[in-house]
């Protein structure tokens, strides 16, 4: 929510390649692909971060891979991580991501993912930042 709102305070031609806030994005996108590459590797053979028990650990990821999805990122990131991706979707069918994520979802939320994806389709500036993921 903040950061959608910062961005549009300011512009998208923050995102213009080049610009000192696309060059720290794309480390930051660079740097959560290794971890993603990890995460992808230690789950080969596991249900969860844990094994076969789901624990705060689980959580955590739960959070973090849901808002890349609002942000539209999560298909970009889970590229060619096969595990990744079915270790996400077992994380959407557990009821406590239905009652904890889904269910509390704020109307601006939504306003917002729509409003993204507007602007990803619209804007060439964030169109070539999101298609350079």
């Amino acid at each position: 929510g903040e950061y959608i709102i910062n961005v549009t305070m300011i512009g998208y031609g923050v995102f213009k390649k080049g610009t000192p806030l696309f060059k720290i994005t794309k480390s930051a996108v660079k740097n959560l692909n290794i971890h993603f590459d990890e995460l992808n590797d230690h789950l080969n053979e596991k249900k969860w971060i844990d094994g076969n028990k789901f624990s705060l650990a689980d959580i955590t990821w739960m959070v973090i891979l849901h808002r890349l999805d609002e942000i539209q990122l999560i298909d970009r990131l889970l590229m060619n991580k096969h595990n990744l991706k079915k270790y996400y979707n077992e994380l959407k069918e557990r009821e406590s991501f239905t009652e904890s994520i889904t269910n509390f979802n704020h109307p601006s939320i939504d306003i917002g993912i729509n409003r993204l994806k507007i602007e990803i389709s619209r804007n060439k500036n964030l169109n070539n930042f999101y298609s350079s993921i």
